[in-house]
Order: structure tokens, then C-alpha cells, then sequence
């Protein structure tokens, strides 16, 4: 049984989490004293590969690859450098099945070792890096990564390693649009995707992975397979939707191993184009038309700055295929099963936007090879910003009326220190807010997040769209959903992981695991 049956009344003033091996009292002696526990459990299940230990004095590893450095930089810190920790004592565990993963899951429990589950290792808010070497990192990439597609049923069975990148190929050759489409594709994983609620250029269209989740297995600390994959059908009223509290839960509940996933019919025509708008108040017409007159063609509406675009031009050589004669550019791709009306169709609109002075240029893709420059720009915007000397990045979702007073307000705020630049899913309201600085010795997040943070919560938008919340962002959680939304969501963790070893102090910040 996954807990006691409590009075909701009482909740409240259960019991904090047991106390764990903590992250502040677990030294290095201690961490030695288990790692040959756990290679032992990897030996039973014929797979020595999936331990790696490095100490200051000693590194155990599979390869001559896996040095000491290798770890730390690869598991204990994050793609970024911002988050995680250098120091050279590391466990990591990288099971390659769910028998394995259970086990090293029920050791953890029984001993109380906090469990840092990492998947693709791409997050921006510290997900999946652990925060000091005294957390055992579960990483998942020697996991299984199978994927089949029923494309009767147009559903996707993949196991929590597949990599993104492999899911929107396999449906693609099949003639199906995978829903989740984003710029770490490349290395991120399923099992990743689904724990962070992973949104994206489709988020217009088909929503985010909650939207298209029917079914999943997750394992808890406590050893106990949860198998929600029983009925994968889209209509299903059986009880608590258990699956949805995984989807998002960034690692504290246990460990997503397999998923179903709904894909969608390929749509037959694809057209894309680019608009060029003189101010932030056409943009907002403009959206508001492509919604109204574009309707369910629209399967993507995306916005950069020209301050942006500079930046891959500068820092990445990028060639942007039309000139940057205006502030804001608007992408806007349609989909649908009439080729040839849906094209007159995106021709008449973007005629319109011309002749209402909506824009003043624009383009209009000619064919593949321009679809695919044009995305190419787009998808340039993140390692651009990456590619500046320092760079602070906000995944923020906001009423469209509130985006230009919100890039004024963080640009008055750090002066000449640096620059906001923006992209952004307008469709969906999801602006991604970055400000770069050629400066290397100011930290200019002192001065933009309270405000920023603040500011989001007052107009009812939201801190983290689709990035997740992570150690970034834990301590804005009980202003964001209010301290008695927080006190539930912790009692549910402690339902699923009363020991409080997974991903401690992620999310729902550091009272949990006191």
C-alpha cells in the first residue's frame, strides 16, 4: 500500500519525511560503504557496466572514457554549468532495464540515499542535477529506448530512454506528426520529456505531453511497478487519473520508465511563412486574425525579436533568409489534408496582412529547402543566447497585452549592463524572455528576478511554461499556487515516497526533505 489512510483534516500536520542520509551529513566515507551494495546488485542482474564511482583517490568505471573528469562533468553537472557540483566524489547509477531500476530504487529507500533521476540531462532549471555529491544520479542513458507504433490506433510505445529525436523520425517515416517537437530533440529523452510536461512548436496544435499521454509505468522507491498502460485508449473513466500526477512531477514521485503516446495523421499539405511586423500591437492583431482566419490549418505560431536574430547572425553565422527591417517577425506553419485550398488560403492571408498594413515584408516558403532555412532560424535563437558571454534565460507564459511591458521593464532595470531578447510561442502565450550580457563579472539575476518572478504572479501568468521548476525556481512555488495548493502537492509526495529520497528539493522545495 502506497500510504496511510489519513483524514484529509489532518494532512496538514502529518509528519515531516523521515530524515534522510543527508545531502549536508553524507560523506564520502559513507557513500564507499554502499557503492559495493549496489555493484553487487548490478552483478545479479549480469550488468557490472551500470555503476560508475569516482573519488578523489580512485575512479571505477567501464571504460578508459569514463574518467574521473567524465563523470563529474557529464552526470553532476548540468549541460549549462550552472547547476549540480564538482566535487570529485560521484556515484551514478545507470541501470539497462526495470528489474535493475527497481532495485537500485528499494536500496536507496530502505537506506534513505536521495535518488537524483537524470534523463537527457537538458534541463534549464536544474531538474536533474544533483546538489551535492552525496545524491546518487539514476541516470537513464543505458535504459532501453524500444519504440513500436500501432498505427491502427495511431499510439507510440516507447520506453523512457528513447530519445525524442528517434520518436519524430519513426512517425514521421510512418506518416504520423509526433506532438512534442523542440530544440534539445537531439539528446532528450521520453522518459524526460513526460516528467517535465515537455511543450513546444506544436503546443498550438496538439498541446503539451499531458495533452497526449494514455498511458504509462513508473516505478516508486518503494520497488512497486505502477502499470497505468492497461486501457490506452483516449476515452477512459476508471478512477483517479494516476498517470497525470507523473506527467510533470519532475522525478519526486518515482521513476517514468515506459509511456504511451498519442501521434497524429500526417496532414497532407505544410506551408510555411514569415512576417515582419513594425510593433508589438500588430503583432497581437496579427495573432488574433491567424487564429480567427487561419483556424485549424495553424499548426504553429512563433515569434522572434530582431534583437535575437542579430545574435545568431553574430554569434552563430547564421543565414536569416529576409532582411531585419523591422522589430518583431512573426512564424506562422499551417497543416491540413487539402493541399491546394489550404496554400490559396495561407496566400490570401498573408496578401490581407500586407494590404491592412499589419506588416511591412514578409516570406512565403517556395518549397522544402526554404521550410527548412527558415526553421533553421528559429531553432538558432537557443544557442545564440547560449553563445553570449553570459546570458540569464525566463520561460514565462503571460497574456500577450502584458509582453511589452514586461521586455521594458527588465530592460529598465539592468541599463547598459545588457540586452533582452525574445522568442517565444505566441500561439500558446509561452514567452521566452533571455537577457545577454558581453560582461563577465556582473550577475544581473539579483536584479531581474524578484521583479520578474513577482511581476508574472501578479497578472496571473505563469514563472515556468515548459521548462519546469526544478531548484531554479522551488522557493517562488508557494507564491505561485498559494501554501495550501503546496501543502497538498507534498502530501502526495509523501504518499508516493515517504522517505522523501527522490529528487529532494526539486519543485517543492527544501522543507520537504528537512
Amino acid at each position: 500500500m502506497l500510504c496511510s489512510i489519513t483524514p484529509l483534516r489532518r494532512l496538514h500536520s502529518a509528519a515531516p519525511f523521515a530524515t534522510l542520509t543527508s545531502t549536508l551529513t553524507l560523506n564520502n566515507k559513507l557513500i564507499q560503504h554502499h557503492v559495493p551494495k549496489l555493484q553487487a546488485l548490478a552483478a545479479t542482474h549480469s550488468d557490472p557496466s551500470s555503476v560508475l564511482f569516482s573519488s578523489a583517490s580512485s575512479t571505477s568505471s567501464t571504460s578508459s572514457t569514463d574518467t574521473e573528469e567524465h563523470i563529474t562533468q557529464k552526470y553532476s553537472r548540468c549541460w549549462m554549468d550552472k547547476y549540480g557540483h564538482t566535487h570529485p566524489t560521484s556515484v551514478i547509477l545507470r541501470p539497462s532495464s526495470t528489474p535493475l531500476l527497481t532495485q537500485f530504487l528499494l536500496y536507496a529507500n530502505n537506506q534513505k540515499l536521495p535518488i537524483i533521476p537524470q534523463s537527457g540531462n537538458t534541463s534549464l532549471v536544474g531538474s536533474a542535477s544533483p546538489r551535492s555529491s552525496s545524491e546518487l544520479v539514476l541516470s537513464l542513458d543505458r535504459f532501453p529506448s524500444k519504440i513500436t507504433l500501432d498505427e491502427e490506433e495511431g499510439v507510440m510505445i516507447l520506453d523512457a530512454g528513447a530519445i525524442l529525436q528517434d520518436a519524430i523520425d519513426l512517425a514521421t517515416k510512418r506518416n504520423f506528426v509526433f506532438p512534442v517537437d523542440l530544440g534539445a530533440k537531439g539528446s532528450c529523452m521520453i522518459g524526460g520529456n513526460v516528467a517535465t510536461n515537455a511543450g513546444g512548436i506544436y503546443f498550438n496544435r496538439y498541446g503539451s505531453m499531458k495533452s497526449n499521454v494514455l498511458g504509462l509505468e513508473a516505478v516508486l522507491p518503494s520497488g512497486e511497478v505502477l502499470d497505468m498502460m492497461r486501457c490506452m485508449l483516449p476515452k477512459n473513466s476508471t478512477g483517479f487519473d494516476l498517470k497525470s500526477l507523473f506527467i510533470g512531477s519532475e522525478g519526486t514521485l518515482g521513476v517514468i520508465t515506459k509511456v504511451a503516446i498519442k501521434v497524429h495523421r500526417k496532414p497532407l499539405s505544410n506551408d510555411l511563412c514569415v512576417f515582419s511586423c513594425p510593433n508589438f500591437e500588430s503583432v497581437r492583431t496579427l495573432e488574433d486574425r491567424i487564429q480567427t482566419q487561419l483556424g485549424s490549418i495553424t499548426s504553429a505560431v512563433e515569434i522572434m525579436d530582431r534583437g535575437v536574430l542579430e545574435l545568431t547572425k553574430s554569434k552563430l553565422n547564421t543565414q536569416v533568409p529576409w532582411e531585419l527591417s523591422a522589430p518583431y517577425y512573426v512564424l506562422v506553419e499551417t497543416m491540413g489534408f487539402d493541399p491546394q485550398t489550404d496554400r490559396l488560403t495561407l496566400e490570401s492571408f498573408f496578401e490581407k496582412s500586407f494590404e491592412d498594413k499589419l506588416v511591412i515584408d514578409g516570406v512565403l516558403a517556395q518549397d522544402q529547402t526554404q521550410q527548412s532555412e527558415i526553421w533553421a532560424v528559429r531553432e538558432s535563437c537557443g544557442p545564440a543566447v547560449n553563445a553570449a558571454e553570459q546570458s540569464w534565460k525566463y520561460d514565462l507564459s503571460l497574456e500577450l497585452k502584458h509582453w511589452a511591458p514586461f521586455v521594458k521593464t527588465v530592460q529598465s532595470s539592468i541599463g547598459d549592463q545588457g540586452r533582452v531578447v525574445l522568442w517565444g510561442h505566441l500561439g500558446d502565450r509561452n514567452i521566452h524572455l533571455n537577457v545577454v550580457s558581453d560582461l563577465r563579472d556582473v550577475d544581473l539575476a539579483e536584479i531581474i528576478e524578484p521583479d520578474i518572478f513577482d511581476n508574472a504572479i501578479k497578472v496571473k501568468g505563469s514563472i515556468s511554461a515548459e521548462h519546469g521548476v526544478g531548484l531554479a525556481k522551488a522557493k517562488h512555488m508557494p507564491k505561485v499556487v498559494g501554501e495550501n495548493v503546496l501543502n497538498i502537492m507534498r502530501d502526495i509526495k509523501r504518499c508516493f515516497d515517504p522517505n522523501g529520497i527522490m529528487n529532494p528539493g526539486k519543485m517543492l522545495g527544501n522543507e520537504i526533505d528537512n
